[in-house]
């Protein structure tokens, strides 16, 4: 349908464009394509380009997002953005047909593992629950799932879907819409103006902590950074000691980027030889004890009536960035004898916090010590998790989004018939919990190319044993999965990708694999060397019968560390593999805007869907298609993967999985042209992710 040119109760109302045939989508489309990347001075000159929850008003650093309400950190002075209501979240339970996200919102049970992600946290989904790799899009894509999509513990909220840890000075962390350098510029101004509860430093020792870090002091004076002899490079250097000695005062609050919990939380620096050895780093972090009756680790009182725990005390205990927010998470839920005695809720001795029982065990650290991780296996049986899968041999609780895959050391979690490839499959009926299979384990299953049974063996041999001797015709279609335990059966077909990348983009012999080493040289390894049991490329992709290709069809790249990951991690400019594996193969591939894909060097950008679709969009190298094989399933003459409930209850035509659908919106064309003469580029960030339009005088 398309849009009048005026529209209101008395056409009042119009939206920015030139094209009167325009339908609603473009139009959404259209502005939001207008988001070019903004400069710092346009958040600093104009803070209205970031939104605020006018239902609460308090002392912050910046307004707040309506995410950051109850979600566990203490963002106002006075602790009133976690009220005590804010429990009801941990005591919530959902009823039988429900399932209990991990914010506590309930959501009904056939929704879950479903492709189409619900929880405002996004742990109903395989794919979503540890992370979204493809979040920092959301700045540029109208989609739901921004919209609704709530920030872990540790994450700093963009107000638009995107979370970042806030200390990290990676490019790839900052928010697109760059909330953050508000915040940041705020804690810098704070400093600048000096605390009220803190005797003001001269202007020499406010100069030398700012240089501490470049980047602040181009938020405030892009001319100081010229000045800035002291940085983080050179910071042990001796003569900035005797620098900050003679001008900074015996104690001193101080604020920098990395203090995201000010003003509750504040930054104490001494000025004492006890402390010479690491000067530019806080001695303490202070609190307002009136604020935090009960907390983990004992403080003294130092300045200004606050309670000042010693860096020292945490700094070896503090794993990531996010663990400071969770070590002050137990000031928003104070002991007292009504939560203890509360059944539905968990404590944390140590970490002095309550959580739900149901934030047991699901893989997601919630207590600074992770009490909520390791958990009495006794007293785990005790408490009816209705939302958690149990092993069979094993004392294993999981989050049922996280089964399916072997994630049990039984894998009686893949002791299913079939897969779950659409909402409907009976393999997700079991992942649900909705389903029993009165069978594990059928005949058709032999030699599928997928390990259903491993400790329920016989004899040391299990569905995927000896399948060698099983031989296809030599007419059979080539489908990229190594039927040979060697891949001989793949080298040398024309017309298949793999063959192509292999012979013709690295010029490999006819007998020989393509091969990526450890320093990112790509080699041709002999089909001998391949399948011999030894590692010699990146993503093991030499040794398919005992990777993750071969065990987790769904993560079939393995990192150095044996860690599985998706295909679409790959070449995404975030680091997935601890050794960087996934983006070592993809050195030269940040110069297309995110999320695109990047091809001969930068020179082409496509769209991140159009990778590993089987078709060749990197002319003429196919760096698209590069280690798409590993995600190959053999051919079967008789599948079960397609098991479904019947009737149907969801056309597997209308289900996208997340991911895929925020790339189909990403490729879309747009053809409506807001009017540049009439519309700034940075009015398009203006109502975050709503719709600008124009008004006329009546």
């Amino acid at each position: 349908m398309f849009l009048a040119e005026w529209f209101g109760t008395q056409c009042q109302y119009s939206f920015f464009q030139s094209n009167k045939t325009a339908t609603f989508d473009d139009v959404i489309m259209s502005q939001f394509k207008r988001k070019t990347r903004l400069k710092n001075k346009d958040v600093l000159n104009d803070p209205l380009l970031s939104t605020c929850y006018v239902g609460l008003r308090c002392h912050s650093m910046i307004c707040l997002d309506w995410r950051q309400i109850c979600d566990g950190s203490i963002n106002c002075e006075h602790g009133e953005d976690e009220p005590d209501e804010c429990v009801l979240l941990e005591t919530n339970e959902c009823k039988n047909d429900e399932h209990r996200c991990r914010s506590g919102m309930c959501i009904p049970r056939t929704f879950l593992v479903d492709f189409s992600v619900d929880c405002m946290d996004l742990s109903d989904e395989t794919e979503t629950y540890n992370s979204w790799p493809v979040e920092s899009a959301c700045s540029a894509i109208p989609m739901l799932i921004c919209d609704f999509r709530l920030c872990d513990m540790g994450y700093f909220s963009c107000e638009d879907g995107q979370c970042i840890h806030l200390s990290s000075r990676d490019h790839e962390s900052s928010c697109r819409n760059l909330r953050d350098v508000l915040l940041r510029q705020s804690l810098l101004t704070s400093t600048q103006n000096g605390s009220k509860r803190s005797n003001n430093i001269n202007s020499e020792c406010r100069h030398l902590m700012l240089c501490l870090s470049q980047k602040n002091t181009l938020y405030l004076d892009p001319s100081a950074c010229l000045k800035c002899e002291c940085t983080e490079q050179t910071v042990d250097a001796r003569r900035y000691l005797q620098y900050f000695r003679k001008h900074c005062p015996s104690s001193f609050l101080f604020q920098n980027e990395a203090d995201f919990l000010h003003p509750f939380v504040q930054s104490l620096y001494h000025n004492t030889p006890e402390y010479s050895s690491e000067w530019w780093l806080p001695t303490h972090f202070c609190y307002n004890q009136s604020q935090c009756p009960t907390f983990p680790i004992t403080g003294s009182p130092l300045i200004d009536g606050l309670i000042c725990i010693e860096n020292n005390q945490i700094k070896h205990s503090l794993r990531v960035y996010g663990d400071f927010e969770l070590l002050f998470s137990a000031c928003s839920s104070p002991h007292t004898s009504t939560l203890a005695d509360d059944s539905r809720l968990f404590y944390c001795d140590r970490s002095m916090k309550f959580i739900s029982k149901y934030r047991l065990s699901d893989n997601s650290v919630d207590c600074f010590y992770k009490e909520d991780e390791f958990v009495n296996v006794t007293f785990m049986s005790t408490l009816n998790l209705t939302y958690h899968f149990k092993s069979k041999a094993t004392d294993q609780w999981f989050a049922r989004p996280l089964i399916g895959g072997g994630i049990c050391e039984d894998y009686s979690d893949t002791l299913y018939i079939g897969g779950c490839k659409t909402a409907s499959d009976i393999g997700c009926q079991f992942l649900r919990g909705l389903y029993t299979p009165p069978v594990y384990y059928v005949f058709q299953e032999n030699c599928n190319g997928i390990l259903k049974i491993r400790n329920y063996t016989v004899g040391d041999e299990t569905d995927e044993t000896n399948c060698e001797e099983w031989r296809w015709p030599q007419n059979r279609p080539r489908d990229g999965y190594w039927d040979d335990i060697n891949g001989e059966d793949e080298l040398n077909c024309p017309n298949t990708i793999y063959s192509y990348i292999t012979h013709k983009s690295f010029n490999c012999s006819v007998s020989e694999h393509y091969c990526m080493r450890k320093s990112g040289v790509v080699e041709c390894l002999s089909k001998e060397r391949a399948g011999d049991n030894i590692t010699n490329c990146v993503g093991t992709t030499d040794e398919r019968t005992r990777s993750c290709a071969f065990l987790y069809p769904l993560h079939p790249f393995e990192c150095a560390n044996f860690d599985c990951i998706p295909l679409f991690a790959l070449c995404d400019g975030h680091r997935d593999c601890p050794g960087d594996d996934d983006e070592l193969i993809c050195p030269e591939y940040y110069r297309c805007e995110y999320p695109d894909f990047t091809c001969n060097k930068g020179n082409v950008c496509i769209g991140r869907t159009r990778q590993c679709d089987g078709i060749i969009d990197c002319q003429p190298n196919g760096e698209d298609e590069l280690f798409c094989d590993l995600a190959s399933r053999r051919i079967t003459q008789f599948s079960l993967d397609k098991i479904e409930e019947y009737p149907r209850v969801i056309d597997s035509s209308d289900l996208m999985i997340t991911t895929t659908t925020l790339h189909s919106f990403a490729s879309l064309p747009v053809n409506v042209l807001l009017k540049s003469e009439s519309f700034n580029p940075t009015e398009a960030w203006f109502c975050n992710r709503g719709i600008i339009i124009k008004t006329r005088s009546l």
